[in-house]
């Protein structure tokens, strides 16, 4: 069976395609700066504990993204 999609369906698909191709480079900035806000916390002193409350993550989460 096939089926033939119309123009505007197929343009649907294309910018939901282009919107996860999207969302995907967002989380991957979003992850990166997450790990430089870590590090410049943990730079400027503060415990893995602190870090962690300060991002709103736990202790073990910030140390992860200190450590990456």
């Amino acid at each position: 069976m096939t089926i033939e999609l119309s123009a505007d369906v197929r343009a649907h698909l294309a910018a939901a395609s282009a919107l996860r191709e999207e969302k995907a480079h967002a989380r991957s900035r979003a992850a990166e700066e997450s790990r430089a806000a870590a590090r410049a916390l943990k730079s400027h002193g503060l415990t893995a504990r602190e870090v962690g409350a300060a991002l709103g993550i736990s202790h073990q989460r910030a140390q992860q993204l200190v450590s990456a």
